[in-house]
């Protein structure tokens, strides 16, 4: 099984996280400012979309995908 993340910046500041993984399965977002810690930003069916309105409020933001059963 795998999944992916496909990411765009947005011209309002916005961040916007597409996920995409196996059929069946929930996908989580999770964001980090250090690669070390994550916080879980939204689990949902795969495709989905999901838009990070305080991504601004970070210097930096790196995101990751978990794929769930």
């Amino acid at each position: 099984m795998s999944n992916s993340l496909s990411a765009m910046a947005l011209s309002n500041g916005q961040f916007v996280v597409n996920a995409f993984g196996a059929p069946d399965y929930n996908d989580t977002v999770q964001s980090s400012t250090d690669l070390t810690t994550g916080t879980s930003m939204q689990t949902n069916p795969v495709p989905f979309q999901f838009t990070d309105s305080n991504a601004l409020s970070f210097p930096v933001r790196f995101y990751r995908s978990l794929l769930v059963h």
